[in-house]
């Protein structure tokens, strides 16, 4: 199976992460040997194999959404910890000045 290359400098530039060249070095071998050792899986012989699957993933089983007064918080509660407020609303800093 050929190997596929990765661009560990990019990754570490993606994430963030000001690496030397030789932690460079040594994830991409690190890398390298994660994704050999997973490449194996396209080895397995699963012809002879039937699809599985658990027969309840297509359905589930949940309660009607009915909206009610005794379920969720009452404005007074939903304010009480709001960091700022006004009246009954709470108040955010704008977005687009």
């Amino acid at each position: 199976m050929g190997e596929k290359r990765i661009d560990v400098k990019h990754i570490a530039n993606l994430a963030g992460l000001d690496l030397t060249d030789e932690e460079l070095q040594r994830f991409q071998k690190d890398l390298q040997e994660i994704l050999n050792y997973f490449s194996q899986i396209d080895e397995v012989d699963v012809s002879n194999l039937s699809l599985t699957y658990h027969e309840h993933l297509g359905y589930q089983r949940l309660r009607d959404d009915i909206p009610s007064a005794e379920s969720g918080l009452s404005r007074d509660e939903a304010l009480a910890n709001a960091p700022d407020k006004e009246d009954s609303y709470f108040k955010i800093p704008p977005i687009l000045r």
